[in-house]
């Protein structure tokens, strides 16, 4: 209590006589300036000491301390939440609305301070203050509504599937659509509003409107902007949507029609990989098993880790079964056999720190299936 009443008395004693207005776009100015300051000055207090101590401070006077406050307290400690500087960081910013309320660029930048800083605690503060900026028509209304979406969809949205705090988040990214025209930007939004609404999943099912738009979102990413850096995590995850709504045949028309359109990496590329492999395996669920093999098999030589190399393993060998081609098939297991084994092995080295009853289940299943080809 003694300290909160510390802060308070400091903070009073900085904020001087408050006069000017900031015109919009004066934000980017005063960042550039505030580096001269800080450049020009021998060190951050002094830069702050200049401003603290300078009377009748104008509303960008107090705009450029709150942002050498954000430094300062940056430079202190990473959970700068927790330090006097990112209070009167905080002060500042709401002293400089007070005199200037009609910069909506002020708005967002202290919105994103506040919800980039222990969000919990300030949520209700920055969405009063997004929705003022938004009021004052400003130039990109996009990135206020994008800014709202995350608040609702990432703070607020929780393990209740009935909560409207996840569908009120999903129409603010809607709105920002309406407005937003570069295409990289309206991707981002894309692949927010399809992860949001994968937040359902598992309980997302084939009656579920919400699972429509989740694939309608994560596809339309590859279909129109392929180059966004989450395309291929947001496609697996559509494969996977698809795969637990029995849609296997969907997922291989897709593949073959929009294939061309994803480039792999020269490096690991391991979201490229899932995407094939979710492709083979939908192909070895429809019983096309020697169209699989092509997938199946060019993974192995890609993947290094004896859980992905067990499994691969397995349904190859699984695919040369259903064929006739015993030998093949039992090649095949034995290597499946190698791989769970060493998986095995890790696991009850590592105990249940970092595998659950789950996945300890599912290595068992595992090794029956390669124990019925074996047994052939």
């Amino acid at each position: 209590m003694h300290r909160a009443i510390a802060v308070m008395l400091l903070v009073v004693a900085f904020v001087g006589v408050l006069g000017s207005q900031i015109s919009v776009g004066q934000a980017q100015v005063d960042r550039i300036e505030e580096d001269q300051l800080v450049g020009e000055s021998t060190t951050l207090d002094v830069a702050i000491g200049e401003l603290r101590e300078k009377e009748g401070k104008s509303a960008e006077d107090l705009l450029r301390l709150a942002r050498l406050f954000l430094r300062k307290a940056k430079s202190i400690a990473s959970d700068m939440e927790g330090t006097d500087e990112f209070e009167y960081s905080l002060e500042a910013y709401r002293q400089c609305l007070r005199q200037d309320k009609m910069n909506p660029e002020v708005h967002y930048e202290f919105s994103d301070v506040l919800l980039g800083n222990a969000p919990r605690l300030h949520w209700k503060e920055a969405e009063q203050i997004l929705r003022q900026g938004l009021e004052l028509a400003p130039r990109n209304p996009a990135k206020f509504h994008v800014k709202l979406g995350q608040l609702y969809t990432e703070i607020l949205y929780g393990t209740d599937l009935s909560s409207p705090t996840l569908h009120k988040g999903i129409q603010e990214f809607e709105k920002a659509l309406e407005t937003e025209t570069d295409v990289a930007a309206k991707a981002d939004i894309w692949y927010m509003i399809a992860r949001s609404l994968q937040a359902k999943y598992p309980a997302l099912s084939k009656s579920d409107p919400d699972l429509d738009k989740a694939l309608h979102y994560y596809t339309k990413i590859v279909e129109e902007y392929p180059s966004h850096p989450s395309t291929k995590e947001g496609l697996y995850t559509a494969f996977d949507l698809m795969r637990k709504n029995g849609e296997s045949e969907q997922i291989v028309r897709y593949w073959t029609k929009h294939r061309a359109k994803i480039r792999e990496n020269p490096e690991k590329d391991y979201a490229y990989w899932m995407v094939v492999k979710a492709y083979g395996r939908a192909l070895f669920e429809l019983g096309e098993y020697q169209q699989s093999l092509s997938p199946l098999i060019g993974l192995t030589e890609k993947y290094r880790d004896d859980s992905s190399l067990g499994e691969l393993s397995l349904m190859i060998a699984e695919c040369y079964a259903h064929q006739g081609e015993r030998l093949k098939a039992q090649h095949w297991a034995k290597r499946a056999a190698r791989h769970l084994d060493a998986e095995t092995t890790m696991e009850s080295k590592e105990g249940l720190r970092t595998t659950g009853k789950g996945d300890l289940h599912e290595l068992g299943r595992l090794r029956k299936r390669v124990s019925a080809i074996l047994a052939e």
